[in-house]
């Protein structure tokens, strides 16, 4: 059986927002539950920090803040929540980055309301998964050629990273 996340590393499986020689972004493809939910995947299969190479290591976190900082930006989120997983069915090391919006704020306003907190994130994509909600499509790839653009930038930075660095 073909490795789904290499699959995802080659373009088949979603659109590669952004990639250096160790790592890729990606939207999560559907069904989504929050606007703007990225995922930085190791383009080798490994399960976790455990099993980073020193170069992976290096690098996963400058890479992560990057990233972060250009969602942050291109969704004026109030922060990102990131989740970092392994498992034998995606053997590649992912992080997920999930936007946290407020009500009125931000372009990926919550599709719905769980208990306002903002572990609503995790909540969205379950329901999501159930059927039950749909993060905006429209409003999904608008933040994923944003976050391209900006990470593909001549100088790869925001206004945001430069103001932070």
């Amino acid at each position: 059986m073909a490795c789904s996340q290499c699959s995802t590393a080659a373009g088949l499986r979603g659109r590669v927002l952004w990639e250096d020689g160790l790592w890729l972004v990606v939207h999560k493809r559907p069904p989504c539950g929050v606007v703007g939910h990225l995922l930085l995947l190791s383009k080798r299969h490994f399960q976790g920090p455990a099993h980073f190479t020193d170069e992976e290591a290096s690098t996963v976190g400058l890479t992560l803040r990057r990233c972060e900082r250009v969602l942050q930006e291109v969704t004026r989120c109030e922060r990102v929540y990131t989740a970092a997983l392994g498992s034998s069915a995606a053997p590649h090391f992912h992080a997920h980055m999930m936007p946290v919006y407020h009500p009125g704020e931000g372009i990926g306003v919550p599709a719905e309301v769980i208990s306002g907190t903002p572990f609503d994130v995790f909540l969205q994509e379950k329901l999501a998964k159930e059927g039950k909600l749909e993060a905006n499509p429209s409003l999904c790839d608008q933040v994923s050629e944003s976050f391209a653009l900006a990470m593909n930038s001549t100088d790869g930075t925001t206004e945001l990273t430069r103001r932070s660095q």
